[in-house]
């Protein structure tokens, strides 16, 4: 389910820009993994003042790159016939968010 003729998705972009991100093209972007995580979190005030630091770098905010379904069928549809290592990317992604950086 290609947006655009040729699988060209959103605008002429293709999941293989590097504007789009990859990790949401994996289903696993940290972003949107960890999106809400100080709002959901069930302590008193505080417990959580004392793990404020820890809840605020938690919530990455939005990922900066492009997350567009359609973008990610092509990829589905794609891998099948190819490996774009996009799992590697995910993991990178991934070990940053553990290692704060």
């Amino acid at each position: 389910m290609s947006v655009g003729p040729a699988g060209e998705g959103i605008g002429g972009i293709k999941f293989e820009d590097p504007k789009v991100c990859k990790s949401f093209l994996y289903s696993c972007c940290p972003h949107e993994i960890l999106q809400s995580t100080v709002r959901q979190a069930n302590v008193n005030a505080d417990v959580y003042l004392s793990m404020l630091y820890f809840l605020q770098r938690m919530d990455l905010g939005e990922c900066p790159k492009i997350h567009e379904y359609a973008l990610r069928a092509d990829y589905e549809l794609a891998a099948r016939k190819k490996d774009y290592f996009y799992d590697v990317d995910v993991s990178l992604s991934v070990n940053e968010v553990i290692r704060g950086t």
